[in-house]
């Protein structure tokens, strides 16, 4: 079977983490299911026109320029396919993906799209001129994004490719009542993946007296970064033995780095794959503050490494933390996650790290997601 993935986000020279696990989930699946799989670049990123950076559109139009279309082999079975395409806000002309050219030259047998717009509207029209079918699988955090929700009304842009795709995929059970609310589809649940291969524990992790905290996200009031700041400057009232690495940048960055001055909290902008590993190979629990999230791929890269977490029932992470991997808590409630944390100083003895390991393997690896996925694929082409 032919597969023609199109991501909603791709990385490019201006921007390489975005879209990145698209990209590796299409790697993993070459891998680990018998198919060929097209990963489609359309220049979401790369040639996304805003209307209020003239320069960078500027430098945007010229790439687009020069940019011609490419079939490059990335792995065995899995083909990038770049066709350069100029795309900016869904408020005008549908994002000018009605002009996207439908002749690609390619046998597909089933579309693969990450997230309703713009890869499920682009996929729902490249289905339907080739008469095969499509399946959305949706990331969004919130869903639907504000843009797509008026008067309390989803945006046309994503109802219609959701009501006609073949089979919906959601992340989590949170995501899945969100899409039934405002589409009125029923979704099956299927996981992110993790490379526990390359989130492996370590094997020299040293002691501390310290608790040693790692947290890792963009600076935003979404990722409860501030809720995070009063729990910490709690707990250091408290019981100051701990030392802490932030990881991440945004706008609160300068706000939350001036609020911990004088606490021993270490922090750093934005961190490599293999610099992560490293600070979650070297924590004894991992910090997940945020006020909503679909899913949270940190969650499954800490359990990987062994490493239990305090996070917020926000959505996908209730489905992700089990009283064996960590400690959930109430969002937006700074005293709330203080007393996790200080729940899991009293009893941080009762986590293995083998078996918050082997629950990651069995319910996030690479490997066990692509089996799911993979049912989905072939039942969707044989129905």
């Amino acid at each position: 079977m032919n597969v023609l993935i199109i991501p909603s986000w791709y990385p490019y020279a201006g921007h390489t983490m975005a879209g990145k696990f698209f990209v590796d989930q299409a790697k993993a699946l070459a891998m680990h299911t018998r198919h060929n799989y097209y990963l489609l670049n359309f220049g979401q990123n790369e040639y996304q026109l805003k209307f209020r950076t003239l320069p960078q559109n500027l430098s945007k139009l010229y790439s687009y320029a020069k940019a011609k279309r490419q079939l490059k082999q990335l792995a065995q079975n899995l083909w990038e396919l770049r066709i350069p395409h100029l795309s900016w806000s869904s408020y005008i002309a549908k994002g000018n993906l009605d002009s996207f050219p439908l002749d690609l030259d390619l046998k597909v047998d089933l579309i693969y799209a990450l997230v309703s717009f713009p890869a499920g509207y682009l996929a729902m029209r490249l289905a339907a001129s080739w008469n095969i079918p499509y399946i959305i699988a949706e990331h969004s955090g919130p869903f639907p994004f504000p843009q797509f929700l008026h008067k309390g009304k989803l945006s046309k842009l994503l109802a219609i490719p959701l009501k006609n795709a073949k089979t919906t995929i959601v992340v989590s059970s949170y995501l899945q009542d969100q899409l039934y609310k405002y589409a009125g589809v029923k979704a099956h649940v299927i996981p992110n993946m993790v490379n526990t291969d390359f989130f492996v524990p370590t094997s020299d992790k040293k002691k501390s007296p310290q608790l040693r905290l790692f947290a890792m996200s963009s600076f935003t009031h979404q990722k409860g970064v501030t809720i995070l700041m009063q729990a910490l400057y709690a707990l250091w009232q408290i019981d100051p033995a701990f030392e802490m690495v932030w990881a991440g940048d945004g706008p609160l960055h300068k706000t939350i780095t001036r609020q911990a001055a004088g606490l021993p909290i270490t922090f750093t902008k934005e961190l490599s794959p293999q610099q992560a590993l490293g600070q979650y190979q070297n924590c004894d629990l991992f910090l997940m503050p945020s006020l909503i999230e679909s899913f949270s791929m940190v969650l499954i890269e800490a359990m990987s490494c062994g490493v239990p977490s305090v996070a917020t029932a926000c959505g996908g992470p209730a489905d992700i933390i089990t009283p064996d991997t960590g400690i959930l808590c109430a969002p937006n409630s700074s005293s709330a996650l203080l007393n996790a944390i200080l729940e899991y100083k009293s009893k941080s003895e009762r986590y293995d790290a083998n078996l918050i390991r082997a629950h990651c393997i069995s319910n996030y690896s690479e490997k066990a997601v692509s089996s799911q996925l993979n049912s989905l694929f072939e039942d969707s082409v044989s129905l």
